[in-house]
Protein backbone atom coordinates (compact mmCIF):
# COMPACT_ATOMS: atom_id res chain seq x y z
CA UNK A 1 0.00 0.00 0.00
CA UNK A 2 2.84 2.77 0.93
CA UNK A 3 4.04 1.80 -3.00
CA UNK A 4 0.57 2.88 -4.07
CA UNK A 5 0.60 6.03 -1.87
CA UNK A 6 3.92 6.89 -3.12
CA UNK A 7 3.15 6.60 -6.96
CA UNK A 8 0.13 8.92 -6.57
CA UNK A 9 2.03 12.00 -5.03
CA UNK A 10 4.40 11.41 -7.26
CA UNK A 11 3.29 14.28 -9.49
CA UNK A 12 2.38 16.71 -5.90
CA UNK A 13 6.51 16.01 -5.35
CA UNK A 14 7.50 17.94 -8.50
CA UNK A 15 5.38 19.89 -9.09
CA UNK A 16 6.07 21.52 -5.32
CA UNK A 17 9.62 20.78 -5.28
CA UNK A 18 11.26 23.70 -6.02
CA UNK A 19 13.30 22.37 -8.96
CA UNK A 20 12.41 24.75 -11.73
CA UNK A 21 16.25 24.63 -12.70
CA UNK A 22 16.43 20.78 -13.03
CA UNK A 23 17.61 20.32 -16.64
CA UNK A 24 17.68 16.52 -16.58
CA UNK A 25 16.09 13.48 -14.58
CA UNK A 26 16.18 10.12 -14.84
CA UNK A 27 13.90 7.46 -13.53
CA UNK A 28 14.68 4.50 -15.44
CA UNK A 29 13.99 0.98 -13.89
CA UNK A 30 11.87 2.39 -11.27
CA UNK A 31 8.43 0.20 -12.03
CA UNK A 32 6.27 2.57 -11.17
CA UNK A 33 4.24 1.31 -14.05
CA UNK A 34 1.07 3.55 -15.79
CA UNK A 35 -0.49 4.65 -12.57
CA UNK A 36 3.07 6.19 -11.64
CA UNK A 37 3.47 7.78 -15.35
CA UNK A 38 -0.09 8.91 -14.80
CA UNK A 39 0.86 10.42 -11.83
CA UNK A 40 4.15 11.73 -13.00
CA UNK A 41 2.20 13.51 -15.94
CA UNK A 42 -0.52 15.24 -13.87
CA UNK A 43 2.64 17.04 -12.46
CA UNK A 44 4.15 17.43 -15.80
CA UNK A 45 0.92 18.88 -17.01
CA UNK A 46 1.08 21.76 -14.18
CA UNK A 47 3.83 23.18 -15.13
CA UNK A 48 6.55 20.90 -12.98
CA UNK A 49 9.95 20.81 -14.49
CA UNK A 50 9.76 23.83 -16.97
CA UNK A 51 13.60 23.84 -17.85
CA UNK A 52 14.01 19.79 -17.97
CA UNK A 53 16.20 19.08 -21.33
CA UNK A 54 16.34 15.09 -21.17
CA UNK A 55 14.15 12.93 -19.46
CA UNK A 56 15.00 9.05 -19.27
CA UNK A 57 11.77 6.76 -18.20
CA UNK A 58 13.74 3.48 -19.69
CA UNK A 59 12.28 -0.31 -18.24
CA UNK A 60 9.25 1.28 -15.87
CA UNK A 61 6.80 -0.96 -17.87
CA UNK A 62 4.34 2.47 -18.53
CA UNK A 63 2.64 0.83 -21.53
CA UNK A 64 0.16 2.41 -23.20
CA UNK A 65 -1.71 4.21 -20.27
CA UNK A 66 1.11 5.60 -19.35
CA UNK A 67 2.16 6.93 -22.66
CA UNK A 68 -0.88 8.54 -22.99
CA UNK A 69 -1.13 10.25 -20.23
CA UNK A 70 2.35 11.70 -21.15
CA UNK A 71 1.04 12.05 -24.10
CA UNK A 72 -1.46 14.66 -22.96
CA UNK A 73 0.45 16.16 -20.79
CA UNK A 74 3.23 17.25 -23.73
CA UNK A 75 0.01 18.38 -25.82
CA UNK A 76 -1.00 20.62 -23.10
CA UNK A 77 2.59 22.45 -22.86
CA UNK A 78 4.55 20.37 -20.65
CA UNK A 79 8.55 19.94 -20.90
CA UNK A 80 8.53 23.05 -23.03
CA UNK A 81 12.20 22.56 -23.69
CA UNK A 82 12.52 18.78 -23.48
CA UNK A 83 15.54 17.81 -26.00
CA UNK A 84 15.69 14.07 -25.35
CA UNK A 85 13.40 11.60 -24.30
CA UNK A 86 13.71 7.79 -23.54
CA UNK A 87 11.29 5.25 -23.08
CA UNK A 88 12.93 1.76 -24.04
CA UNK A 89 11.42 -1.49 -22.52
CA UNK A 90 8.02 0.17 -21.52
CA UNK A 91 6.03 -2.17 -23.11
CA UNK A 92 4.06 0.90 -25.57
CA UNK A 93 2.31 -0.94 -28.59
CA UNK A 94 2.93 0.74 -32.18
CA UNK A 95 -1.12 2.62 -31.94
CA UNK A 96 0.66 4.39 -28.76
CA UNK A 97 3.33 5.72 -30.48
CA UNK A 98 1.16 8.27 -32.24
CA UNK A 99 -0.29 9.82 -29.27
CA UNK A 100 3.50 10.23 -28.52
CA UNK A 101 5.41 11.21 -32.25
CA UNK A 102 2.58 14.74 -32.44
CA UNK A 103 3.58 16.60 -29.43
CA UNK A 104 7.14 15.49 -29.39
CA UNK A 105 7.78 16.48 -33.22
CA UNK A 106 7.46 19.63 -32.63
CA UNK A 107 9.71 19.52 -29.60
CA UNK A 108 12.44 16.96 -30.67
CA UNK A 109 14.36 15.43 -33.51
CA UNK A 110 13.97 11.76 -33.26
CA UNK A 111 16.50 9.68 -34.64
CA UNK A 112 15.12 6.03 -33.37
CA UNK A 113 11.37 4.51 -32.48
CA UNK A 114 11.72 1.27 -31.65
CA UNK A 115 8.16 -0.51 -30.75
CA UNK A 116 8.04 -3.34 -28.50
CA UNK A 117 5.58 -6.83 -29.25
Amino acid sequence: MARFAARETAGDMISNSGLEDLSWLILATNGFGAKGMQALAAGLAYGALPSLRTLSLDRNSIGNAGASALGSALWRGALPVLEQLSLSSNRIGNGRLGVLAAPLGQKLHVEHVQSEK
